[in-house]
């Protein structure tokens, strides 16, 4: 009986100085880098890249699709629904899939730099990729999410828009787009932005480094 206590004791104080003690022997789990927030000045130039990589996708998809490039095993090569033409649901999921990634990642650009002054030039920028994006999604898929879509988990269903809307809504974004690079080509206050970090003073994308010019010829060139 005596041991019967000893032991019920001991589990009560276990029990208490656990829930007694203050959580932070979790902080050694926190991960330093894994980033909880970002800024346009880092989130574009990588979303630059990651779309160059999945652009190269959609035209290797598109030239095998139209007879741009032919495959070397001959047309009955099996390894590959863009040679056969034995489409199902789950064919070239992946230019969908990162399609969207990637406008998460623009959508958050246009929400950021929307009424910030110092940030204008990213903005018109956001809304130029944002309308190249929907331009192939549209090309390839026809009706797709637009315009309750890239809110993450706030609409995990979002409806699907015809394709002469989403069209016609790209060529109003491309409009404002230009306006935008127009207005603040040589505005000091966005110059600025881009060629400054918080205090350390790094370059400039090139889409924002004096070329504002191009990017508005390249969103003309998609009207």
């Amino acid at each position: 009986m005596k041991n019967y206590f000893k032991i019920t004791t001991i589990l009560f104080a276990l029990v208490f100085g656990f829930t007694s003690c203050k959580k932070s022997y979790l902080d050694i789990n926190e991960n330093p880098n894994s980033a909880t927030s970002s800024t346009p000045q880092l989130v574009l130039p990588a979303l630059l890249n990651n779309m160059s990589s999945n652009f190269m996708t959609y035209f290797n998809y598109g030239g095998r699709i139209v007879g741009y490039m032919a495959n070397a095993g001959g047309v009955s090569f099996v390894g590959s629904t863009t040679i056969t033409y034995n489409f199902d649901s789950g064919s070239n999921t992946g230019l969908f899939t990162a399609a969207y990634s990637d406008l998460r990642s623009i959508q958050y650009l246009i929400n950021t730099t929307t009424d910030a002054p110092q940030y204008a030039l990213y903005n018109g920028v956001a809304r130029i990729l944002k309308s190249y994006y929907y331009q192939r999604l549209v090309d390839e898929y026809g009706d797709v999410p637009y315009t309750t879509a890239l809110t993450g988990a706030d609409n995990l269903t979002p409806k699907y828009d015809s394709q002469t809307a989403i069209y016609q809504s790209i060529v109003t974004e491309l409009d404002a787009a230009i306006a935008t690079l127009k207005a603040n080509a040589s505005s000091t206050t966005a110059t600025t932005a881009t060629t400054a970090h918080g205090a350390n003073s790094v370059p400039s994308d090139r889409s924002l480094g004096g070329e504002g010019t191009h990017l508005s010829d390249a969103a003309r060139a998609l009207l």
